[in-house]
């Protein structure tokens, strides 16, 4: 670490800091913010640039900028249920302690593989909901969760793996994943908030199927958009247009406008309207 030189009127300190092979896992927990995950492996190389100012505007007073490249970054919903695992995954922005608030400029992922060992459940998704939408002040995990900001996200080359439990085998396979995202934050509400758009797209491994969603989130964090759905085994199709799936056979292909939300059965992590 080096101490910077103060500015010429002796009001704002610097202190930067080199990390090298950090065990991520073990000071996950010591980290200014709380979040509703756990690292299990990865180590961080990069830089932090600690600043003091004290003419800035309250909560602004002490930021912290990162530039981190996480190598063999595994990261686990805290249930267990799913996790994603990342060879390389780069960080750029910053942190302010006293506001909560966390600002990422970029966020590249490469070659992303989230995986679950069963059905994914509404309460395994209900404990990830912080990181889409901020509680509001009067819960009281407003005052760990921060806000978080994404200028931009992209995940390349990503993978789903969906497995039923206890079995070593995947029941279906998503790869070829390419997603990016401007503009999020978990604070949807904000007066200053830009458009938050999305573009999702991907390959079915065991058949020719491939599909592309693109859109963007409403005020309450929702995504939204045209569908398109290519190629589709016809019985993987049915349930969702309440037909049998042993009725029907061959391939199908589906447009139409596809929105999620978060679901109040807890038989099911989401909820759908497809037009």
């Amino acid at each position: 670490a080096s101490l910077g030189s103060l500015k010429e009127d002796g009001r704002q300190t610097q202190l930067s800091c080199d990390l090298n092979e950090i065990d991520i896992p073990l000071y996950f927990d010591y980290l200014p913010v709380s979040l509703p995950v756990d690292v299990t492996e990865g180590t961080a190389n990069g830089t932090l640039q600690v600043s003091f100012s004290p003419e800035e505007e309250k909560g602004s007073k002490l930021k912290i900028q990162f530039s981190v490249t996480a190598s063999k970054l595994t990261v686990e919903s805290r249930n267990s249920k799913l996790n994603i695992s990342v060879p390389t995954a780069k960080f750029e922005g910053s942190f302010e302690p006293f506001s909560q608030s966390l600002a990422i400029q970029s966020l590249l992922l490469r070659e992303p593989s989230l995986s679950s060992d069963g059905v994914i459940t509404r309460d395994t998704m209900a404990n990830l909901a912080p990181l889409v939408q901020r509680p509001g002040p009067d819960d009281p995990l407003h005052q760990v969760i921060p806000s978080i900001s994404i200028k931009l996200l992209i995940a390349d080359g990503g993978s789903i793996v969906i497995r039923k439990k206890g079995k070593k085998e995947p029941v279906r396979i998503w790869h070829s994943l390419q997603l990016s995202i401007k503009n999020f934050t978990n604070t949807p509400t904000s007066p200053d908030r830009e458009n938050a758009t999305f573009r999702l797209s991907g390959e079915h491994l065991a058949s020719s199927a491939f599909f592309t969603w693109q859109g963007q989130f409403n005020r309450q964090n929702r995504p939204s958009g045209n569908l398109q759905l290519n190629s589709m085994p016809a019985s993987v199709v049915a349930p969702f247009l309440a037909k049998n799936s042993k009725d029907i056979k061959g391939t199908s292909d589906l447009t139409g406008l596809l929105s999620l939300s978060l679901s109040e059965n807890k038989d099911k992590p989401f909820d759908y309207t497809l037009k």
